[in-house]
């Protein structure tokens, strides 16, 4: 537990102040620099043969079975976003004061390029460190000191807090990808289950700010 723990201490207590401190605004990129950070470790566990992909749970023989395990509920999270701001349209809640100026809350949209940078970048890359780090190798660390369901709440709600955001989505996600890390054995169901969440969550921010009261009310 040594490494997980001393690592996420030097995030809590060094590399997230110093965003806060260096960022006019910090929220924009606390999720970059967190993953870059996580993203380091695991590579230097990697370089110094402390950690490999295999113990991380990146088996070769089942990532298609496993891959599928994950990716068609997360498919189903993203494809859900249309389908609820179709009912907020279609029912009349978009005419309530509760959905006015929605859509001024939908982040704007960059050039093509930097768009598809972020799409690589938040739906590929943060889920792919994210899991690598909080599934792939915290995870296990706490299967040796705890027992397993102990293990996998105790790891969703550390993927919570981490990201400094009460939102009980946060810890759904981070509780559903360590059930899976545990019932598979490996972390491709894990993996695309994030990436499927995590293009949702594009979606909203980009195309369907008004799902976000809708889902307010859920989550």
């Amino acid at each position: 537990m040594k490494g997980p723990v001393w690592s996420l201490a030097g995030y809590v207590c060094v590399v997230y102040p110093l965003v806060h401190l260096l960022f006019r605004d910090p929220h924009r990129f606390a999720g970059w620099v967190g993953s870059a950070y996580f993203g380091l470790v695991l590579l230097a566990m990697l370089a110094t043969k402390k950690l490999t992909l295999s113990q991380l749970g990146f088996q070769r023989e089942t990532w298609m079975r496993d891959g599928a395990i994950g990716l068609i509920p997360g498919l189903l999270i993203a494809g859900a976003v249309p389908l609820f701001d179709a009912f907020i349209e279609a029912s009349g809640l978009d005419q309530t004061e509760l959905f006015a100026g929605a859509e001024n809350r939908a982040a704007a949209l960059p050039s093509t390029e930097t768009l598809a940078l972020i799409v690589v970048g938040q739906v590929l890359v943060m889920p792919f460190i994210e899991q690598a780090y909080f599934t792939g190798y915290l995870l296990p660390a706490l299967f040796r000191v705890v027992k397993p369901v102990t293990a996998v709440y105790l790891a969703a709600a550390v993927f919570a807090l981490v990201h400094f955001e009460l939102k009980l989505s946060l810890f759904l996600i981070g509780l559903i990808c360590s059930g899976l890390f545990y019932g598979t054995g490996t972390l491709w169901a894990s993996l695309t289950f994030q990436v499927g969440c995590a293009l949702g969550g594009w979606m909203v921010a980009y195309f369907y700010p008004r799902v976000v009261t809708f889902l307010a009310f859920l989550l």
